[in-house]
């Protein structure tokens, strides 16, 4: 990304075009939504069911997360990780490493103006 921004102006119109994985709810107030691609609603129900499963498996005291149990429900490991991986905000972060960036530069001006009086 590496855009050098400047500005506050800059940095309000990085965040409007890239902090999209979070979606205002329009339904409730201060809520958001996140999306997940999926292929169809079949592969929407799996992987739903594939979570349960997990923390079924996870809540039962006497079974614990081990692998026969995972085959036992027949869990998709590689889809559950697909889905968190979707979580993850890659663009928010490049601004957000932008912003760290701006305000490191503005903090070290302030100090170089204060050092000089």
């Amino acid at each position: 990304m590496k855009s050098n921004i400047e500005t506050l102006d800059e940095i309000l119109n990085l965040a409007q075009n890239n902090f999209n994985a979070l979606k205002k709810d329009t339904r409730k107030y201060g809520a958001y939504t996140v999306s997940v691609k999926v292929a169809n609603y079949s592969e929407s129900l799996f992987v739903a069911a594939d979570i349960m499963k997990m923390c079924i498996i996870t809540l039962d005291s006497d079974q614990g997360l081990h692998p026969s149990n995972i085959m036992k429900y027949s869990i998709s490991i590689a889809t559950m990780l697909d889905v968190a991986l979707q979580f993850i905000p890659f663009e928010e972060a490049e601004v957000l490493d932008e912003i760290q960036l701006l305000l490191k530069q503005r903090m070290e001006e302030s100090r170089e103006g204060e050092s000089v009086e």
